[in-house]
């Protein structure tokens, strides 16, 4: 898998591409923080990735927490 080579420390997504209905829209992002999210939260646990927002930007190091 990609990811697996990678090891990405960002993923972006876009969403709404195209026309979209309102209620299509509030789906796309119901799904996007209900199912894509947190099952790409867990392969990246899984795989040891860490979150920009737990990384010293100075030292390149964990956060302490």
């Amino acid at each position: 898998m990609l990811f697996r080579s990678l090891r990405p420390g960002h993923v972006f997504f876009w969403d709404g591409e195209g026309s979209m209905t309102h209620e299509e829209s509030m789906t796309s992002t119901r799904l996007m923080g209900q199912e894509v999210l947190p099952a790409l939260r867990e392969f990246a646990d899984q795989l040891g990735l860490v979150s920009s927002f737990d990384i010293d930007p100075i030292t390149n190091q964990p956060l302490k927490k």
